[in-house]
């Protein structure tokens, strides 16, 4: 599949109905045979891009029923997600992490998140397994943004979301609740990103996944006024983990 059609279906499957005409058109096949054999696209940072835009085409047909979701199940696309996030976070360090490990780790988790939101078979298997089995243990790795001082916002963003799912499902949060809050010392990392103090030094760090990251050094417009996609990606599940 062409570079730039996967680009193309990535922006217009965010519209739900679009993502319902993919589905009908087999995108979420060809989604699956790329990931299946084109594995230079990881390998290789000159394609990461487009690895990721094929990730997050998965993500928003996943979302579209939990039929698809199954698809993307019995391929195991859920498994090969949580290799490469590993990857991509390896060392559990995400203060040594380069900004492609970063956002690729983000956007392998939001895919993550749709899916286990779709189906709850997808879920128990990312968490500790069922029937015996043994589970992915994702929250291990949810936990680690929220757990930082400072984290990129993106990541940030992603694993509290990760978080919120796990917490939302009835059949999950009590099992994980009590681990989730001890880890984040009764979220009170959390509540610092409220501050003035955390909210400059995230935006400072939410530039850096601009284009030319010539924006850096402008100055952080007061909160009633911000307008950055990625500032507001990492404060609306902040806010909403805390509430």
């Amino acid at each position: 599949m062409n570079e730039n059609i996967i680009f193309l279906l990535k922006e217009v499957t965010k519209v739900k109905a679009n993502a319902q005409k993919a589905v009908e058109l087999g995108v979420p096949e060809q989604c699956v045979n790329l990931l299946e054999t084109q594995r230079s696209l990881t390998q290789n940072d000159a394609q990461r891009p487009m690895y990721l835009n094929i990730v997050t085409i998965v993500r928003y047909t996943g979302r579209v029923s939990p039929m698809v979701a199954e698809l993307y199940h019995e391929k195991k696309i859920h498994e090969k997600l949580i290799v490469q996030m590993r990857q991509s976070m390896a060392g559990n360090d995400l203060q040594r992490l380069k900004l492609l490990e970063l956002k690729t780790a983000s956007v392998v988790i939001d895919a993550l998140v749709a899916l286990m939101e779709q189906s709850e078979t997808i879920l128990v298997e990312c968490l500790d397994g069922h029937d015996g089995a043994s589970g992915f243990h994702v929250q291990t790795l949810f936990i680690l943004a929220p757990q930082m001082p400072l984290a990129d916002p993106m990541i940030l963003a992603s694993s509290i979301d990760g978080l919120r799912v796990i917490l939302e499902n009835k059949n999950t949060r009590d099992r994980y609740i009590k681990d989730v809050v001890e880890a984040m010392q009764k979220l009170s990392p959390l509540l610092q990103y409220l501050s003035s103090k955390k909210y400059y030094q995230l935006y400072s760090l939410a530039m850096l996944h601009t284009p030319s990251r010539a924006e850096t050094a402008i100055q952080a417009p007061p909160l009633g006024m911000l307008h950055n996609r990625i500032m507001h990606t990492a404060f609306v599940p902040t806010r909403a983990k805390i509430k």
